[in-house]
């Protein structure tokens, strides 16, 4: 394996119209999958060569999307299953670059050409490309995931039908940000619900990827939508994004579906759910027409319930877990509608881009990283330390290059923690783990510490001494009350991690509730080494 001098990863030894024989890319290997700051690694590989109707581009910049972290940890199947005759896998199923040369049968794209591209394929050979929709394809696949040759490398292959113009009012990094969930949000609103002025429309993770452009859709057609949010800031966020306003799910934590509640623990649930409809309601004068769900089983039975009858549940993917339950009678007696809906096709992308050339619609980013960062941008979306949009560096030497024309360009999101969201109280834990067992601790009790927010925590932090190893530190911000912190430590998911970590940790272990008297931060940044 050639060593990969990153110094150079900005320049190119040949000019648009030819190729060079290697190129540097960030490679994940069927042997080594698991955590994303290891399975990533960088190589000198050979550039890959067009076939007809398929193009070079030399890429300036990449988008960061959680469906790579899948691809580094092998789950919930390996990517090579997908694309088995390639025994490497390069991920980046966003990115902004330069056509560079152009296979047999490609007239509409010429080397120099400045573009995006979307990121699903399809074979041109499928009845399906020609007259139904790409996406029923039997060989449809998302670039960059289920196939290599992703944006993490200098240089990316694609079908030309991927290709769409750059919009000239954006840098390369913001043209990089927003394909995959911008155009997810697109065919999901605009053309599997038909969207119109007046509709009423409950978004969940308003501030997030998919979130944001939906928010602004939703402003753009005259809909009027309400976000679910997790923090007084994105709530803000989301109001200037269009949203009519914005609900915290802190206060309705007990609506969260869980699995394997039993009948007294559904009865609340169902009775919080209720709850939070009729605040969805008051809001919008009215129930939604329009679901935008994409969280799955912890939201989903709450979801089928909120929606007015007749209306629509959309849903994109399942971040929560995708075994869904919920009280079917809701959906047939009142005749509501769930469709699925997955990425976009070439036409809906083309006409979304439309809207970002226009200014109507624009691209959230948080954080440009150099090439140097894409194993480290996974593992922070694998740790989710990150706080949005996050976008790669690779042929463009700095930020803001790219922009030709005037225009609003991204919007930057400083989305973080403020002292006004932390609640005054804290419950503070030391832990010392036994001998020798400090890593098994660390690896059960991080997920455990984290659930703290699904039972009314506004924040949590779980850390582990550089000095001594043993120890660790859990803090919990935000009960309103002890009774709070009582339903998250007597909870059956925390009981049940206490038992299985029997014998990795010392006892006693006692909560010491205290109050926040101040709080500050420099610079809105994770929390990491």
């Amino acid at each position: 394996m050639a060593q990969v001098d990153l110094t150079n990863v900005t320049e190119v030894s040949t000019e648009p119209g030819t190729l060079p024989e290697t190129m540097s890319a960030w490679v994940i290997r069927q042997e080594r999958e698991g955590e994303p700051i290891d399975a990533f690694q960088l190589e000198e590989i050979e550039v890959p060569q067009p076939a007809a109707f398929e193009v070079i581009v030399r890429v300036m910049a990449a988008g960061v999307n959680f469906n790579n972290v899948w691809a580094a940890l092998g789950q919930p199947v390996s990517v090579f299953r997908a694309h088995p005759e390639e025994d490497h896998h390069i991920g980046g199923s966003d990115a902004s670059g330069i056509v560079w040369t152009c296979g047999e049968g490609v007239t509409k794209w010429q080397p120099g050409d400045e573009v995006v591209i979307h990121c699903n394929q399809a074979s041109y050979e499928d009845v399906e490309v020609h007259g139904l929709d790409p996406l029923a394809a039997p060989s449809q696949k998302i670039w960059g995931y289920e196939t290599s040759w992703g944006s993490f490398a200098q240089f990316t292959k694609v079908q030309a039908q991927q290709l769409i113009r750059k919009p000239e009012n954006l840098t390369w990094e913001e043209a990089a940000s927003y394909g995959l969930t911008y155009f997810t949000a697109y065919r999901m609103l605009i053309d599997q619900c038909k969207l119109q002025a007046g509709h009423r429309v409950l978004i969940w993770g308003a501030a997030g990827g998919l979130g944001v452009f939906a928010t602004q859709l939703c402003a753009g057609a005259g809909a009027k939508a309400v976000g679910v949010v997790s923090s007084p800031e994105k709530a803000e966020l989301v109001r200037q994004l269009g949203a009519v306003e914005a609900i915290d799910r802190g206060g309705f934590s007990g609506m969260m579906r869980r699995g394997g509640e039993s009948a007294d623990e559904e009865k609340a649930r169902f009775k919080e759910s209720r709850r939070f409809s009729k605040a969805v309601a008051e809001i919008l004068g009215g129930p939604p027409d329009i679901v935008f769900e994409h969280v799955g089983q912890a939201t989903f039975p709450t979801s089928v319930l909120t929606v007015k009858p007749f209306g629509k549940v959309v849903i994109c993917g399942a971040t929560s877990g995708f075994n869904l339950d919920f009280d079917v009678r809701y959906l047939w007696m009142r005749q509501k509608q769930i469709i699925g809906s997955h990425f976009a096709n070439a036409w809906e992308a083309t006409k979304a881009n439309e809207l970002i050339e226009q200014g109507l619609i624009r691209p959230v980013l948080w954080r440009t990283m150099g090439f140097e960062g894409v194993a480290e941008a996974h593992q922070l979306m694998r740790e989710n330390k990150h706080l949005g949009k996050i976008s790669i560096l690779v042929g463009a030497e700095s930020e803001g290059l790219g922009r030709t024309a005037e225009g609003p360009g991204a919007i930057r999101a400083e989305v973080g923690l403020m002292a006004g969201e932390l609640g005054t109280n804290l419950v503070a834990l030391r832990w010392v783990a036994n001998p020798w067992r400090g890593d098994k601790f660390e690896a059960l009790w991080g997920e455990v510490a984290e659930a703290a927010l699904d039972y009314g925590a506004t924040a949590y932090a779980f850390f582990r001494s550089k000095e001594d190893q043993a120890v660790f530190i859990q803090l919990a911000f935000g009960f309103e009350s002890k009774l709070g912190w009582e339903r998250y430590w007597l909870s059956d998911e925390v009981s049940d991690a206490r038992a299985r970590a029997v014998g990795l940790f010392q006892v006693p272990i006692i909560p010491e509730w205290q109050r926040l008297v101040g709080f500050g931060s420099r610079a809105l940044v994770p929390v990491g080494d």
